[in-house]
């Protein structure tokens, strides 16, 4: 199997996964005008395609819509979990429609690292690609063109997608609940940003902190923070977070067994 690489004089290897053929032609367009040399771009229209390519060969990018992969499994986490064990030097990114935060954890969760909502924004996208890159020190790092929209994207997380789909989604369905949701969704944004937001504070407090916490606590703190700003109104805060209040239920006591477990050591 060839492995993948990248450098100026050639081209970065990206696998497409979408079904839409008129969603797939739009990020390529993208693509191409965001790296420095144009990218060898491979397109699957399922999640099967997309498997079998990867057990062939390697790609520096994995940019997977979330929908084209449910013939792999109908549970999200599963299906991206599949093709990330296909691909383990691949940068891997997740597309999905709508403000879903659940589709959000789900991506994350099976080892995506970034999950990103359409519409796309084509220079947004490029400089989150190159950003992404550089912390997780993928070989196409140097690849895109546009370091002034990186450093935009990188240094306005209020302003950032993510934090806007979580905001219009409050603002939607829970009329009134916006401000007190601002703080859940900036610790979402600081998952998305692999924790860069809360590394930063936590190096002010105390320098022995672990640098990278690991996912169940990232979603335990979404998670009640939610609940808190609902006054411990479980049945609020899974609303908010599209989960059903037996989920949050059964995460707390899986919680309660990992720290548990974590004093015990």
């Amino acid at each position: 199997m060839p492995a993948p690489g990248f450098g100026l004089d050639n081209a970065a290897r990206i696998l497409l996964v979408d079904r839409d053929e008129a969603g797939a032609r739009s990020l390529i367009e993208m693509l191409d005008r965001g790296f420095i040399v144009a990218p060898e771009i491979g397109l699957a229209s399922c999640g099967r395609e997309a498997a079998d390519r990867l057990r062939l060969a390697s790609y520096d990018l994995l940019l997977a819509d979330l929908d084209s992969l449910r013939d792999l499994s109908v549970e999200a986490e599963d299906a991206v979990a599949r093709l990330v064990r296909l691909a383990p030097g691949s940068l891997v990114v997740v597309l999905s429609d709508g403000n879903s935060v659940s589709a959000t954890l789900a991506a994350l969760q099976a080892g995506a690292h970034e999950h990103v909502t359409r519409p796309v924004d084509g220079a947004v996208l490029s400089a989150r690609l190159s950003e992404l890159a550089q912390r997780y020190g993928r070989p196409i790092a140097g690849a895109f063109r546009g370091t002034d929209e990186r450093e935009r994207v990188a240094g306005l997380i209020d302003a950032s997608s993510q934090l806007q789909t979580v905001l219009d989604f409050v603002a939607r369905d829970l009329p009134g609940s916006a401000k007190n949701l601002e703080g859940v969704a900036r610790r979402i944004v600081a998952m998305f940003d692999g924790g860069e937001t809360e590394r930063r504070a936590a190096s002010a407090e105390s320098p022995m902190r672990p640098a990278v916490l690991p996912m169940w606590q990232q979603e335990q703190r979404i998670i009640e923070e939610a609940i808190e700003s609902f006054a411990g109104n479980i049945a609020l805060a899974a609303a908010a977070l599209e989960l059903s209040p037996s989920t949050i239920y059964r995460k707390r006591q899986a919680w309660a067994e990992l720290e548990g477990k974590k004093g015990a050591a």
